[in-house]
């Protein structure tokens, strides 16, 4: 059977998105996927130090080891610079736009580097990907205390705000900065004209600065701080647990949204999601987002 790698990069939204899009991509070609996570052995300046996140999903049957091609940043660099070398490297690289024919390119190519961020890409194998999500490892008791007072609020509503990097590092800054409060405020009153009595679940990596910058208009609110208690993967997947998203500009707010809408695929729920995902380009919002959510 055809080994297929895949890269992996970045935070665990991103990862997660690398890993949908392999697992689809091997089904599509019925090859045998492996994930390359040799990538976070090195810190490369000014990009924000990432480490592997995955290990929270029982996936253990895709990693590579010694068997693995691992391709360093320096002739992916090289392939961008000179695309026909990617056919003697038998390495497709995503360069940004959303490309279906890339699930076809299994027979072609054997290393696939890039981030992947459409849910266009697995559709057909959005079941298996919830699946492999669902099955993670169990809760610490921080996250199993969160668990219990979202299940409890039936109008529960995530709202994520993506800070940290996103204002310190002037890489991500000028890439893809903070959503404004405006764009919260506005998707406070779509849930309000949709849902009765909402409570939120405010997460974000500084519930200090939206705690004391953001309105929230008199509605019932609990911010979720995290002092260590909870691993990033135990957030990411408390969000879903939530019956209402609004999202940030952020591939970790995105899976949580997306993971919910399986969740709780039988009854209303509403999702709201930012259009100004990039600060450097705009993006088409039917490959970035589902048709139900609501774009603004």
């Amino acid at each position: 059977m055809k080994e297929i790698f895949i890269r992996l990069e970045g935070g665990l939204g991103n990862q997660m998105f690398q890993f949908a899009f392999g697992l689809a991509l091997s089904r599509a070609n019925n090859s045998k996927l492996y994930i390359d996570k040799s990538s976070f052995e090195y810190k490369i300046s000014k990009v924000t130090p990432r480490s592997y996140q995955l290990d929270a999903f029982k996936i253990d049957e895709f990693i590579s080891f010694s068997d693995c091609i691992a391709l360093r940043t320096n002739t992916i660099r090289l392939v961008k610079r000179f695309p026909i070398l990617g056919e003697i490297f038998k390495l497709k690289i995503e360069l940004g736009d959303f490309d279906v024919s890339a699930l076809k390119k299994g027979l072609e190519y054997k290393y696939f580097s890039g981030y992947w961020q459409s849910s266009l890409y697995f559709s057909d194998y959005a079941d298996e990907v919830f699946e492999f999500f669902a099955n993670h490892k169990p809760f610490g008791a921080s996250a199993g205390e969160l668990l219990s007072i979202i299940n409890s609020k039936p109008n529960s509503v995530m709202m994520h705000f993506r800070r940290g990097d996103y204002v310190s590092n002037p890489l991500a800054s000028v890439n893809h900065g903070s959503i404004s409060l405006n764009y919260y405020s506005e998707a406070i009153q779509i849930i309000k004209k949709r849902i009765d009595n909402p409570f939120l679940f405010i997460f974000s990596d500084d519930c200090d600065w939206v705690e004391k910058n953001f309105d929230h208009g008199g509605l019932d609110v609990l911010y979720v701080r995290n002092d260590g208690a909870r691993r990033d993967w135990e957030d990411l997947v408390l969000m879903s647990y939530c019956k209402n998203q609004i999202i940030a500009n952020s591939s970790f707010s995105w899976w949580s949204a997306w993971l919910s809408d399986k969740r709780f695929k039988d009854i209303d729920r509403y999702v709201v999601a930012p259009l100004n995902w990039f600060k450097s380009k705009p993006i088409v919002a039917s490959e970035r987002f589902p048709k139900s959510w609501i774009v603004i």
